[in-house]
């Protein structure tokens, strides 16, 4: 693994955590999507609530329309009626459908585009309505900016929220069409200055607003790896396996599966301490616990619970799957030596077998069960397998 940037340490000390080591190129697509979801799902609340403000404020500021020209709010009535309509789909349809964050993204992205031109459309039909457009532009984009996550979609909706009034007066005044509310060139330039200005302020809002959830978001990552893996091996902590345990069994009961578990332990490893030294010693539980993860199956979980001692949790799997699975692995760990910095080792493993029976929701006793085969595998020679009896009568 690669060390941690300074910075990475200065946060997580600031969260009064010290990551000794942090792989920062492992799974980097997954973390980045992960925070997406994450901004997004975080979002979804606030984005309602705009886009249910947004309905009610396109209907309700139609009397501001008639204050300003009363014969063009006759023309804006339908707009805002829409526009309200559409708005407050965008608010229901995700709590009635269910929608991937992606969708409920490229939703917002498109109801924001929505407001853009449609306030554009009834400045342009009031008289003298465009100049006084600019505090609803420069309210979309400052929406954007402080309620939307940071993301593929900002930058480019920001810009082109503050893009489409200025682009739509320059096409009326290059076909030389009327409009009752088209600004004069001079004014247009001055009202175009004050958008980019806006978009501008948004983005560097967005920006700095993103570092600290993307710092956050990494931090929280972290922690919550810290909290569930060995940080010499990789391998999960016995917190984990509790409440892997706990789902299983609940699981189980429904569905009248059978779960195995098995507890294997590392022959003699003080020797191979007392004789190459701890160091050494750390580079053989590393790469065990990598041999062992990749000859297990994705579904099922490993987790160091002593110093060589390991406890494989095996959903789905009956009695005689799991002995052939620690079979499996005691044979595998004693033809591979493992290669350390002062040459290959050879090491051998015991392995006690336990299968979780109806109505058995205790770990504790699992674990005792388990750890009685292993002990009699030790007593008789090591480098076997050992069935307690729960498993012949699973079986």
């Amino acid at each position: 693994m690669t060390p941690p940037s300074p910075q990475w340490n200065e946060l997580l000390e600031r969260l009064g955590v010290r990551s000794s080591t942090f792989d920062k190129g492992q799974d980097a697509a997954a973390m980045a999507a992960m925070f997406r979801r994450a901004a997004w799902n975080r979002a979804r609340l606030p984005l309602r609530i705009v886009m249910i403000a947004a309905a009610a404020m396109f209907v309700l500021f139609w009397y501001w329309d008639r204050k300003l020209d009363p014969v063009g709010a006759e023309t804006t009535l339908p707009i805002r009626l829409a526009a309200g309509a559409a708005f407050a789909a965008l608010a229901v349809l995700p709590s009635l459908i269910r929608l991937a964050w992606q969708c409920i993204a490229c939703l917002y992205a498109a109801g924001t585009l929505l407001a853009a031109a449609l306030l554009v459309a009834i400045a342009l039909l009031l008289q003298d309505g465009y100049p006084m457009l600019n505090g609803s532009i420069v309210l979309v984009v400052m929406s954007v900016a402080i309620i939307g996550p940071y993301d593929r979609f900002a930058a480019p909706l920001t810009l082109a929220v503050a893009a489409i009034p200025n682009l739509t007066v320059l096409a009326l005044h290059l076909a030389a069409i009327p409009a009752p509310g088209l600004p004069a060139p001079d004014r247009a330039i001055s009202i175009a200055m004050l958008h980019g200005a806006a978009a501008l302020l948004a983005l560097l809002l967005m920006r700095l607003h993103s570092v600290d959830r993307e710092n956050l978001f990494a931090a929280q990552q972290e922690l919550h790896r810290l909290a569930t893996t060995d940080p010499l091996t990789g391998a999960k902590n016995r917190r984990v396996l509790q409440e892997r345990f706990a789902l299983e069994v609940a699981r189980q009961s429904r569905l009248r599966g059978s779960t195995a578990l098995l507890m294997l332990d590392i022959d003699h490893f003080k020797q191979v301490n007392d004789t190459y030294g701890h160091s050494i010693g750390d580079e053989v539980l590393r790469d065990l616990v990598q041999r062992w993860t990749m000859m297990l199956r994705d579904i099922d979980l490993l987790c160091r619970i002593g110093g060589e001692e390991f406890v494989a949790l095996l959903p789905d799997t009956l009695g005689l799957d799991a002995l052939v699975i620690a079979e499996r692995l005691r044979h595998e760990t004693a033809e591979l030596p493992v290669a350390t910095s002062a040459g290959p080792i050879k090491v051998t493993i015991s392995l006690g077998v336990t299968v979780v029976g109806p109505g058995i929701d205790d770990l504790d006793l699992v674990l005792e069960r388990a750890d009685a085969a292993l002990f009699e595998a030790k007593a008789a020679g090591r480098d076997r397998v050992m069935v307690s009896t729960p498993l012949a009568l699973a079986a």
